[in-house]
């Protein structure tokens, strides 16, 4: 409004005739919109002895380049993906450093929250608004949400203790297969990548003939609580329980029915008849 007046009252310096004066049109001039706009005013000119003229003259305010904004969209991403915090954290802030303003005069922008943070590398999200002002623009707000997918539940499949005669495995070979069978059956599934370690690291199978071995198993994943199960593999002895001499006058029948051919190998027969010996001596001296 200042300028245009003072380009009024230029045109209004009018001098020498008899007594010189203008008229404008509009008769008030005023100023375009401070944002964009133009005013045109029309001088008329008139004295005595002098032809009336007429001077226009434009005041224009060109109006602000369009405020241009870059957002960002929502992001989904997996834990699995994310070594540590700081991978999350700098993954977060190249995200949100893909918003940004050009244009208009000095557009700007703030984030709500003040300063934004990763979400837990191992799951969890985070939501940012931004607020965009400048000159001649009209504010406006922007959302997007930066979300870390936590991964699935890790499943264990745990074996559990399995406790076998001697008397069914012909062989060691035998034994190993059975062993190998349980130990396999132990399994995990589900998180990013979970694998399990063993104790002792290479499991072997007892002797055929009688013994026991304890696996535990060590589980981890990413974003996992490490977890242990322990199981043991047992092969029992043939007559363990028989040569028990709380038991001797209970399992007299037992030892004089069961014969040592079929499955048994030597060395397990061997054992038994020992029992039997043993069960026997005992016998005749409690009844001699």
């Amino acid at each position: 409004m200042l300028r245009l007046q003072c380009m009024v009252k230029r045109i209004s310096a009018v001098s020498g005739g008899c007594s010189p004066t203008f008229t404008t049109s509009p008769v008030t001039p005023v100023a375009p919109n401070v944002c964009g706009g133009s005013t045109t005013v029309t001088w008329t000119v008139t004295d005595h002895c002098y032809t009336t003229s007429t001077h226009s003259a434009t005041f224009t305010i060109t109006p602000a380049p369009a405020v241009t904004i870059t957002p960002v969209s929502n992001s989904i991403t997996s834990a699995c993906i994310y070594a540590d915090q700081a991978a999350a954290n700098a993954a977060f802030a190249s995200w949100l450093g893909g918003f940004g303003v050009s244009g208009g005069c000095s557009p700007t922008f703030t984030t709500s929250p003040v300063t934004p943070t990763a979400p837990n590398f191992c799951g969890g999200s985070t939501t940012v608004t931004w607020t965009v002002t400048d000159h001649c623009y009209t504010t406006t707000t922007h959302t997007a949400t930066f979300t870390i997918t936590a991964p699935s539940t890790v499943n264990v499949t745990p074996v559990t203790n399995s406790i076998t005669s001697a008397c069914i495995y012909p062989s060691q070979t035998a034994a190993n297969a059975a062993f190998a069978s349980w130990l396999s059956g132990f399994g995990v599934s589900g998180g990013c990548s979970p694998t399990f370690t063993t104790s002792p690291v290479t499991p072997t199978a007892p002797n055929f003939c009688g013994g026991s071995t304890t696996v535990t198993w060590t589980v981890t994943d990413h974003c996992y609580t490490t977890t242990t199960h322990t199981a043991t593999f047992t092969i029992t002895a043939p007559c363990n329980s028989e040569c028990d001499p709380g038991n001797q006058f209970n399992n007299i029948g037992l030892y004089l029915s069961v014969t040592d051919s079929g499955r048994c190998s030597f060395q397990c027969m061997v054992k038994r008849i020992w029992c039997k010996r043993r069960l026997f001596a005992n016998l005749h001296h409690i009844t001699g």
